[in-house]
């Protein structure tokens, strides 16, 4: 096992720590949630018209949304994704991106 700081997709500063079961798992876990990032950051404009004022993630194309960040974190986990490996943000065109 290796004891893995997830990053914040903002400023690259760590957020917490995860297990992961070896250097291989670690990288490809740090891929898959950077072309989530780039997928997010790419469709932001579209996120805000079709999901303002909402939770939204993406994780391999697909979008998830709830009210609350709760809510979206239950999707995820649902459809059996760790919510430490994928980027979430409350979009609004009301104020300013809030990121966890």
């Amino acid at each position: 096992m290796i004891l893995a700081n997830r990053p914040d997709w903002r400023n690259g500063t760590t957020v917490r720590s995860v297990e992961v079961a070896d250097a291989q798992e670690l990288r490809v876990e740090l891929e898959s949630f950077h072309r989530d990032y780039d997928a997010f950051d790419a469709r932001r404009e579209e996120l805000l018209e079709t999901h303002n004022n909402q939770w939204v993630s993406i994780h391999d194309d697909k979008v998830y949304q709830a009210a609350d960040l709760h809510g979206l974190l239950a999707l995820l986990r649902a459809d059996g994704i760790d919510p430490a490996w994928v980027p979430r943000e409350y979009i609004s065109t009301d104020c300013a991106p809030h990121v966890f």
